[in-house]
Formats: structure tokens, sequence, C-alpha cells
């Protein structure tokens, strides 16, 4: 049986992890950069994915660092713009270290993390990283190196503070996410 990504205002990250999921499909590179540096590349067909329980969102923004291509030649970049073409294509600008050809992957690189929350913002909710975020990757500093908005906490029930789940929150919106000391339970 599939993860529930989003009931209720509450969202799995590891359910929004494309590419990183088994279950969620990462976007495959169909332009790639010439060049390092400054440059761009097209992901597609699409620019969305399906969650394993059929939710379609579009992942990419430029608050979502994405994780580019595979073995040596992988690397995680922050996009710095991010524009949907007419054909569902999407363009991504980025500082590259290393060239990404056609049929390279691009997941997330949150383990769904950021994803989540920038879905959650849109209505304001809780995301929730568990078990299943933390075999996959996620770690504490996974949460607080990123940014997120004061509408969307981020329960951490992980399971790594005994007897206790906390949760992270952004001060303000755009700001990076601390620990609250609000227990959940």
């Amino acid at each position: 049986m599939a993860a529930i990504s989003d009931f209720s205002g509450i969202h799995n990250a590891f359910s929004f992890a494309y590419g990183v999921n088994g279950k969620v499909s990462p976007l495959r590179v169909i332009i790639g950069n010439g060049a390092t540096g400054a440059s761009t590349i097209t992901v597609g067909p699409l620019g969305s994915i399906t969650t394993a329980d059929g939710l379609v969102i579009y992942p990419l923004a430029t608050t979502a660092p994405i994780l580019v291509g595979g073995g040596a030649n992988q690397e995680t970049v922050t996009p710095s713009a991010v524009s949907q073409n007419t054909d569902g294509s999407w363009t991504i600008s980025a500082t590259f270290s290393n060239l990404h050809g056609v049929g390279d992957t691009v997941s997330s690189a949150t383990i769904g993390l950021i994803e989540a929350v920038n879905y959650a913002h849109n209505k304001g909710g809780l995301v929730v990283v568990d078990g299943s975020w933390v075999q996959a990757g996620g770690t504490n500093s996974t949460i607080t190196s990123n940014k997120g908005y004061t509408n969307v906490s981020v329960l951490d029930a992980r399971g790594t503070v005994s007897g206790s789940a906390f949760s992270f929150k952004a001060a303000s919106n755009g700001s990076a996410m601390v620990a609250t000391s609000v227990s959940w339970y």
C-alpha cells in the first residue's frame, strides 16, 4: 500500500521524494547544459511528478534544491529560475559544476521535504518527516539548511528523541527552519 501524501493538511515528505522514493519517478533532462557555470537544462516531457497515491505536483522551485545526474557527475544545485515551456517541459537555470545530458535524472535533494513544504504552503499545513525519510538520508541539517514558511510546520516523527516528537518552523517566510519548543507527544 502506498503512503498517503496529502491527508487533512498533513503531508508526508517522503511521498514527495521524486527520484529518491522508488515509487515516484525522477524527472529527466531532455536538453542538457552546454557549459558549466550559470547555465540551463530542460526537463520533461512534463515537469510534473505523480506521487504513489496519485497526487500530481510540480516540484521545481527556486526554493527546492535538486539532485542532477548520477555517479561522479551527480551534483546538488538550487535553481535560480524555473519556467514552464509551452510544450509542458521546464527550463531550470542554475550554476552547474558538471555537464548534464539527455536522460540524466533530476531528483529531490531534500528527500521530498521542500517539495512537501512548498505544496503545503498553498493552504498551510503540516509536513511530517518519519523513519522512511531518515532511511533515505534525511537529517536535521536537511531541515535546518532549508527555508520554510510561517504557515507550515515540520513534524519530526523520526523517533530520534525518546518519547517526543518536535517541530521545525520558519520565523518568517523564506527564512531557515529552526526547531521549536513544541513537543507534539
